[in-house]
């Protein structure tokens, strides 16, 4: 069903129509519900509340948007309302997962090796506190891009950002979220370590003998 026949349907009470609607977008509704609220039974509950909200609006759509557009914005601002009355933020897990951790940090896909399993898990764990340490915009884009795979047009639909304020927040919120890594696992300790190592216990000052 194209869209524009969707949507006349849709303001016109079809049941059909709207049943098509569900199938089409509870997924994607889902998932940023997810990214956002960090939780499965609140992104559940959320996505019920997206769809009555929708069926409740259609008629005030006036197709100054796409349909996905509106029905993103939707979603992310009931999101961000339910954040904002429940102040207390939640430090659950994300819906991180193997490949994504290894995605965001850039680092090849698990071998299959029982250590390679374990580190990945004490990865993800790390990963999952890093993100608790953002500011909740920060952690989100991270979740947007990074975890749960929205393009750069979807996110900037979604959150209502302009594009170059998008992928500076972006960069910023990695950067943070690397700092932490770096820092949780001394990363600059063990470079200089091996540096040690490297040289036969002491470094080299560079001073020819």
């Amino acid at each position: 069903m194209e869209e524009k026949e969707l949507i006349t349907r849709l303001q016109q009470g079809d049941e059909s129509a709207f049943e098509a609607l569900v199938v089409k977008y509870q997924n994607y509704i889902f998932r940023l519900a997810l990214s956002v609220l960090r939780d499965e039974e609140d992104a559940k509950e959320m996505t019920q509340e997206v769809f009555i909200k929708i069926y409740t609006s259609i008629r005030g759509f006036n197709n100054r948007s796409a349909l996905s557009t509106w029905i993103y914005r939707i979603t992310y601002n009931l999101c961000i309302d339910h954040l904002k009355k429940h102040q207390k933020k939640k430090r659950l897990t994300s819906s991180l997962d193997d490949g994504e951790s290894t995605e965001i940090l850039g680092l090849k896909a698990e071998s299959g090796d029982p250590q390679d399993s374990l580190e990945r898990q004490e990865l993800r764990k790390d990963i999952r506190a890093g993100l608790n340490t953002l500011s909740e915009e920060h952690r989100i884009l991270i979740e947007l891009k990074d975890i749960q795979g929205f393009s750069y047009e979807e996110i900037l639909a979604i959150t209502g950002l302009k594009d170059g304020t998008l992928k500076s927040r972006l960069s910023r919120a990695r950067l943070a979220l690397r700092k932490y890594l770096e820092e949780k696992w001394n990363i600059k300790d063990n470079a200089s370590s091996k540096d040690m190592n490297d040289n036969g216990g002491r470094k080299e000052d560079g001073r020819k003998k």
